[in-house]
């Protein structure tokens, strides 16, 4: 199974670049834990929207590497940006997974 964290982030133009390194120094971190596969920032075309993706053998090595609540929706601003983060949970589709 795959499992893919993204977080959608609208950041201040004078954060932006603390931001993306914040993210690079915060996938070096992610990479020390079991079950990484990749991770990073990605800019949207077209907009100033920054998304950060990390890849994990399964959400369990997801949750196992970050801080509790990390990746919970929350509508807090942080201070380098304009609007609350997105976050999507994604779990690869198996068609041959059975459903309870």
């Amino acid at each position: 199974m795959s499992y893919i964290f993204m977080a959608y982030h609208s950041p201040k133009p004078q954060h932006r670049q603390e931001l993306l390194q914040g993210m690079e120094e915060m996938r070096d971190s992610m990479a020390k834990h079991p079950g990484f596969i990749d991770a990073g920032p990605w800019e949207e075309v077209g907009t100033d929207r920054v998304i950060g993706i990390s890849i994990w053998e399964s959400r369990e090595d997801f949750l196992a590497a970050t801080p509790p609540g990390f990746g919970e929706q929350s509508n807090a601003i942080h201070e380098w940006e304009t609007k609350p983060r997105q976050r999507l949970h994604l779990q690869r589709w198996e068609s041959n997974k059975v459903e309870d």
